[in-house]
């Protein structure tokens, strides 16, 4: 088993609430490997290494950036048909931890979520982003979900905050949430892009906020409605264009209260791949971490790993 831990999480508290987590839950199991999250290569070659001698349970220990990188991780350190019997867990270290919701409610340890029952894991999609950077074509993947436009311009904001929104990070993150969604409604302009999909066709829109999601809940307590398949082969696609100042500030509150029959200028569809064209590099959000771009693709890994359900 390796633990893979991203000291910044939770405001910078992760280890501690890792090492009284550990403590009780695995009583310090010494056969457990720890690795800190450090962004070098020779990370990738130790899970590497660690996968082509048969290890296959891996722990996510931060928040959802962490269980994303450990995903990236792992997906970029071996072949597809390995990949499968790979089995991915975490425990919630972090502000939101949006990979843990839904989830039940009993499944946490002194305030602490986790999913960590590798028995119950069961092979999950994994959505990809495939972007034009510097000439060349790379490739993101994530588990909960991707955006464009509002949602993706504030998470932009809040890996990078403003002198308030640091305060409000460090006392508050609801309230930090509540502060970036309301600064970056307020001051966002609708994007011009061109968008591809089978069931759609090819159209020009001017984007307020595209929702790519294999998981509902997206911050906090903001969440869209809807039933999800983590297995299907599809994401599903909620696109709303040209809202003006109240309608964006009502779908903030339905994204609060789940109640979206007042929102206007709402599309949504099922698709297992979106092209998306712009004049110029947008925000393209996944699970949080937001890359620019300005050619998009965005796809699914079908029933690419396991996930652990509990």
């Amino acid at each position: 088993m390796i633990v893979l831990i991203n000291p910044a999480s939770g405001g910078g508290n992760a280890l501690k609430k890792w090492r009284d987590f550990n403590a009780v839950f695995f009583k310090d199991n010494p056969d457990m490997q720890i690795y800190l999250i450090n962004g070098t290569d020779k990370t990738r070659e130790i899970f590497h290494s660690a996968i082509e001698h048969g290890e296959h349970e891996f722990i996510a220990a931060g928040g959802d950036g962490t269980v994303n990188y450990l995903l990236n991780l792992l997906i970029k350190s071996t072949d597809k048909d390995k990949l499968k019997l790979i089995k991915l867990g975490a425990v919630g270290l972090g502000s939101s931890n949006d990979f843990h919701k839904p989830g039940d409610n009993k499944l946490n340890l002194r305030g602490i979520s986790y999913k960590l029952n590798f028995q119950s894991a069961e092979l999950r999609d994994a959505g990809y982003i495939g972007y034009q950077q510097n000439n060349e074509w790379q490739k993101k993947y994530f588990l909960n979900n991707a955006s464009i436009g509002i949602t993706a311009d504030a998470n932009r904001l809040f890996n990078n905050p403003d002198m308030l929104l640091k305060k409000l990070k460090g006392k508050s993150i609801s309230k930090a949430i509540l502060y970036t969604a309301l600064k970056t409604i307020l001051s966002y302009r609708d994007k011009p892009l061109r968008i591809y999909s089978r069931e759609t066709g090819s159209r020009s829109i001017r984007l307020s906020n595209l929702a790519v999601l294999k998981n509902p809940h997206i911050s906090g307590n903001l969440c869209f409605d809807g039933e999800f398949d983590l297995t299907n082969g599809k994401v599903n696609i909620k696109l709303h264009q040209n809202l003006n100042i109240i309608q964006r500030l009502l779908l903030l509150l339905s994204l609060s209260t789940q109640n979206f029959k007042s929102i206007l200028k709402n599309e949504i569809w099922d698709t297992n791949e979106l092209t998306i064209e712009a004049d110029r590099p947008v925000n393209v959000e996944y699970d949080g971490e937001v890359i620019e771009s300005d050619q998009i693709k965005i796809g699914v890994l079908s029933n690419c790993l396991k996930v652990c359900r509990c």
